[in-house]
């Protein structure tokens, strides 16, 4: 609800003709939410130490910008090479060892620290260092937004054959998707969002 409230501001100042930093001020967006749970932690015991990771992708018309903070992910699967990209970055340095090649992606998922996050919404921390990128988007292109829960049941492998295989519908993939990752594990909240960009006139 409060980034809900906070980024519509950004489009109505580039409406006006104003050319606005969307990456700096969905940094600020996500400050403001940080400082929000953790107003509300402090003011109810039961709600003490709260916190939240966080998967936004906000399409403008030239491009993608996205944001992410603990390990949910944005993924993107382009039409023009079949290619399935993880968009975002875990924060978690296993997942940052795994990236520089120290770790296969199945030490990964078996490591001990694996979810252990050291960027978190919320949680007490004073700031909030969110992930922030922009990216121009085509005709084509898919995409999937998805909790950690998802990521527990499914690889990359089982992510990009489910693009593959679910090329004309979006709710077939988010299906599959759920399904399988489910079926696999299913012990973690398991939230997704799939996406195809039909048309893009710039």
């Amino acid at each position: 609800e409060k980034l809900s409230t906070i980024i519509p501001r950004t489009f109505k100042t580039a409406a006006e003709g104003f050319h606005p930093d969307y990456l700096h001020h969905i940094e600020q967006a996500v400050q403001a939410v940080h400082l929000e749970i953790n107003t509300q932690a402090a003011n109810d015991p039961s709600k003490k130490g709260m916190a939240a990771t966080l998967a936004l992708a906000w399409f403008t018309p030239e491009n993608l910008y996205l944001c992410n903070v603990g390990d949910s992910r944005i993924y993107i699967h382009r039409k023009e090479d079949a290619s399935t990209c993880q968009l975002t970055e875990d924060h978690t340095f296993s997942w940052r060892k795994m990236r520089r090649g120290e770790l296969t992606e199945r030490q990964f998922r078996v490591h001990p620290r694996r979810s252990a996050l050291y960027e978190v919404i919320g949680g007490g921390h004073q700031n909030v260092t969110p992930y922030v990128a922009s990216i121009p988007y085509q005709t084509g292109d898919r995409f999937l937004i998805c909790s950690d829960g998802l990521i527990d049941g499914l690889w990359d492998k089982h992510i990009h054959a489910a693009f593959l295989e679910n090329r004309d519908s979006t709710s077939a993939l988010a299906e599959a998707l759920m399904s399988r990752a489910i079926d696999n594990d299913g012990k973690d909240d398991t939230t997704l969002i799939t996406i195809t960009v039909h048309e893009t006139t710039h």
